[in-house]
């Protein structure tokens, strides 16, 4: 499987990572717009559909988990 990872210049300047030839993508940026900035996940089937999503605290990620 060969994975590639593109910055988009869109608003929130996000990571998206190709899943191989026509087999979805995962998009990935910090949203820094609320007093406690997250870290947003989503992962898009072949047909650009979402089919899962993550949303979690930056804060979450800095002190590791339990």
């Amino acid at each position: 499987m060969k994975l590639t990872v593109d910055t988009l210049d869109n608003f929130t300047n996000s990571a998206v990572i190709n899943i191989g030839k026509n087999n979805g993508y995962i998009e990935a940026y910090i949203n820094n717009a609320m007093e406690n900035p997250e870290l947003h996940i989503y992962i898009y089937n072949n047909k650009g559909d979402i089919f899962d999503k993550h949303i979690l605290p930056v804060s979450l990620l800095k002190r590791g988990t339990p």
